[in-house]
């Protein structure tokens, strides 16, 4: 790719982080409420325009959710565990 005076790379990497940025929001909302399969499939869109200590997170994040979503007995959320306290 040839860039014009570097413009057109600083949109480029802006726009890479803003996606990345929306699907590892929706990865955390996904693990908050328990949902680890959509969580992992959000953690992987995340992965592909992650950039550096971001990609390890990513990749840390979505072989934790995979491991939880093939578990018989997942980690309760949040929402849970505060409801059997009340």
């Amino acid at each position: 790719m040839v860039l014009a005076e570097g413009g057109e790379l600083t949109e480029l990497r802006r726009y890479e982080r803003a996606r990345y940025l929306e699907f590892a929001a929706a990865a955390a909302r996904h693990e908050r409420e328990g949902r680890y399969t959509a969580a992992a499939e959000s953690w992987g869109e995340a992965l592909k325009t992650a950039r550096g200590v971001d990609v390890d997170w990513s990749q840390s994040r979505l072989t934790l959710c995979l491991m939880y979503a093939r578990s018989p007995h997942p980690p309760r959320t949040a929402a849970d565990r505060t409801a059997m306290v009340g």
